[in-house]
């Protein structure tokens, strides 16, 4: 059917693109005299009338929706019987022309691409709306820097349950990009977007699409059984934690995939943090105004790091030449030229079967000291990793501070023994120390050091103390065979003793306060099958505890409550718990927590033993009685019957359980201030609607709105509108516990 350049309220401007169910054009809304983009639905569609009112009606449904990831819908209708959309023109150009045009973007900008995307479809979801259709060309990056998701048009309401635009939406959607269960016209939810941004995220980071072929038929017969090659195969640059996610958003499996975007986003987020692209946004603008210039600065970047890494690893021996390899190879990757690399490529691949016959023999020096020094080896000893047999996660040094970027990257874990010259002796060593591990920290000796200027890698064999809930990892003497007694010497510290297992090495980073290293080392170990049943349950411990370290309480308590729900009867030790760790602890509980019974002391048999603490700190009291001024946790003795037990903070509250206990009996009580003390902000806006950021991140929510939940302390509120200035910018407001503060702005058309 030929248009005419008059389209009822709209004027024709020009035919910018076509899709299976629309044609699409950029017009002028004549009542505003705006741009605007115009879907007109095709004629022969446009004759089923179910299908039309369906159309109309996701489309209504999409322009509820106002996100700064997501194109605005403005208005949907029907001219001259032919049914059309009609959403916001935004400048920019959709991702799979910049692909064409710039190729992937370095993995820095793909990851701040990605988060973005999420952000929009979290939304979406959180409206019950799928978009079913979520690919590259229907993903626009602006000159500003914002990614923004397109064409609600074809998304269905997550309610809505029958199989119609299920099956034009197959048939219509962009088959490289669909998920199993579309492709089979089955009907979908919020886990098929996840599938499909899965695929985008598999062609911003790897530059190419997992399925792939030459017809319709075969692209859908490799999504629904070809496993494509992990991304990392067509880019090593790929850090291990995202392709993680890569591989949990492309599951064929619909109930093993991600439940929920918003999980995507949290990990891609960490990820992010740790890279530290702090300036997200602004990030972004400057890779959307010069992509070749800003791609070439993050290759420049890399390549230094990676060239740092691969010499320190080298310079570590024999038992880091896989990595050295590894970090020379990436330097290949990003300029395969690169004379230095190649030279040590060649060297160390040379000098590789060296270290192969190095770990066998220390392997074999260790299995014949434990037979002489422990009868019968317990159960769960530590096993020297032999070659080939590394960790899960590929071992990365942190990036120099020249780099500038400021990137945090994992620490590297041994997974080889180099060298077995002094191996009798040090096994010795260790054994006599493990036997008393519970008397003392971690044994001297060091690591090699670190390049001037970078934090030397955490020597996973040194063992830290045993956490509670985890058991040793590596052999500990019999009571029935004691080990032989051996003297250290100055030339063998305890430090290069047996490898230490997964678990160990995870710990050591959180000893070593490597919160966010460790959780991710845990999360590999856990999901990878890596570790045998006994340490299952430590291992989710320990990645509970560092996560609330790193601010996500949330899914510390997950958890638990995951814990408890295999085990009603589970209960973590608490001896070694911070206020926050049973404010986490508490929430999966849904209440006041029964610790373990404590060995009994004298007197204690007549009394009940109540331990409770808060955060920051508190003023005790039970049944009015003080018990304590300005401290982080008392211990109290109580006589069995009830009692209230009360804490109370200068400024932000009080707290207060009444409590029944008896005779002999143990409890924990816990209260976070900080977690339970807010306000919240009232945020309105004259001359207009606009979207509302608190601190930088979008509340998803126009003015006028209410914030709950706001921390006590400064917050900054801006508002954001397209082709709208706000007079005197962001403002600044402090909010205090229990109060609500408000705030206005005035919007100016530009």
């Amino acid at each position: 059917m030929a248009m005419n350049k008059d389209f009822g309220p709209f004027e024709l401007r020009e035919k910018i693109g076509a899709g299976g169910m629309a044609s699409v054009y950029l017009a002028m809304q004549k009542s505003l005299q705006r741009p605007v983009v115009l879907k007109i639905l095709y004629p022969h569609l446009a004759e089923d009338e179910k299908l039309v009112q369906r159309f109309e009606r996701e489309a209504r449904a999409a322009a509820m929706m106002r996100h700064e990831n997501i194109i605005q819908v403005i208005d949907c209708g029907r001219q001259d019987d032919v049914a059309y959309i009609c959403m916001e023109f935004v400048e920019g150009m959709d991702l799979k022309k910049w692909l064409e045009a710039h190729g992937a973007p370095p993995i820095e900008m793909a990851l701040l691409m990605l988060r973005d995307l999420c952000r929009g479809l979290e939304h979406a979801h959180g409206h019950r709306i799928i978009h079913r259709d979520i690919k590259p060309a229907n993903i626009m990056l602006t000159p500003d820097g914002t990614i923004k998701i397109m064409d609600f048009g074809l998304a269905r309401s997550g309610g809505d349950t029958t199989s119609q635009m299920t099956m034009v939406g197959s048939v219509l959607g962009t088959p490289a990009y669909m998920s199993p269960e579309q492709a089979t016209g089955e009907v979908v939810d919020e886990r098929s977007d996840i599938f499909s941004a899965g695929v985008v995220a598999y062609e911003l980071l790897g530059g190419q699409r997992p399925f792939g072929g030459d017809s319709y038929s075969t692209v859908l017969r490799a999504i629904l059984t070809v496993e494509p090659p992990d991304v990392t195969h067509f880019n090593p640059l790929i850090p291990e934690e995202v392709a993680h996610v890569v591989r949990g958003m492309l599951q064929k499996d619909v109930s093993k995939r991600y439940p929920a975007i918003a999980q995507v986003r949290q990990e891609l987020e960490s990820v992010i943090e740790q890279l530290g692209l702090h300036r997200g946004k602004d990030l972004l603008r400057e890779y959307a105004m010069d992509p070749e210039a800003v791609s070439e600065k993050w290759r420049k970047k890399r390549l230094s790091r990676h060239l740092d890494q691969g010499l320190y690893y080298e310079n570590m021996g024999l038992g880091k030449i896989d990595d050295a390899l590894l970090e020379f190879r990436r330097v290949l990757f990003l300029d395969p030229n690169n004379p230095v690399a190649r030279e040590h490529v060649k060297k160390l691949e040379r000098e590789r079967p060296k270290a192969g016959a190095a770990a066998g023999k220390a392997q074999g020096s260790t299995s014949a000291a434990q037979t002489t020094l422990i009868e019968s080896p317990p159960e769960g000893a530590t096993v020297v990793l032999g070659p080939g047999e590394a960790l899960p996660d590929a071992p990365r040094a942190p990036a120099r501070a020249a780099s500038g970027d400021g990137a945090k990257r994992g620490l590297p874990l041994p997974a080889i023994l180099a060298g077995s010259g002094l191996m009798l002796a040090v096994i010795a060593v260790s054994v006599v120390m493990l036997s008393g591990r519970g008397r003392s920290g971690a044994p001297s000796g060091e690591a090699a050091s670190p390049p001037p200027g970078s934090a030397g890698p955490v020597a996973a064999q040194e063992h830290a103390p045993p956490q509670p809930g985890h058991p040793p990892a590596a052999a500990s003497t019999s009571p029935t065979a004691p080990a032989t007694p051996a003297t250290p010497t100055p030339t063998a510290p305890a430090s290069y003793g047996p490898a230490a297992s997964p678990l160990d090495s995870a710990q050591a980073l959180f000893d070593a306060e490597k919160y966010a290293e460790a959780s991710a080392l845990l999360r590999k170990l856990i999901t990878g099958g890596k570790l045998d049943a006994s340490l299952a349950r430590p291992a989710r411990e320990l990645r509970a505890r560092a996560l609330v370290r790193i601010k996500k309480a949330i899914e510390a308590q997950k958890i638990y409550a995951e814990l408890l729900a295999q085990d009603p009867g589970y209960h973590p030790d608490t001896s070694t718990f911070t206020p926050a760790d049973f404010g986490a602890w508490d929430a999966a509980r849904g209440g006041a927590v029964a610790a373990p019974a404590a060995t009994p002391t004298a007197g204690s048999s007549t009394t009940a033993e109540v331990t409770v603490t808060a955060n920051p700190f508190a003023t005790f009291s039970v049944d009015g009685d003080s018990k304590g001024q300005n401290v982080p946790s008392v211990s109290l003795q109580l006589k069995p019957g009830h009692h209230v037990v009360k804490v109370t903070h200068p400024s932000l509250g009080s707290h207060e359980w009444p409590l029944d206990v008896a005779a002999g009996e143990s409890k924990s009580l816990s209260w976070d201030f900080l977690a339970q003390a807010s306000g919240s902000i009232s945020v309105s806006s004259s001359g207009g609607w606009a979207e509302i950021y608190l601190d930088g991140d979008p509340v998803q929510h126009p003015t006028p709105w209410l914030i709950l939940n706001v921390p006590p302390g400064k917050h900054e509120v801006s508002l954001v509108r397209d082709g709208f200035s706000v007079d005197g910018g962001p403002q600044t407001v402090n909010v205090k516990a229990g109060q609500q503060v408000s705030v206005s702005f005035k919007l100016k058309k530009k």
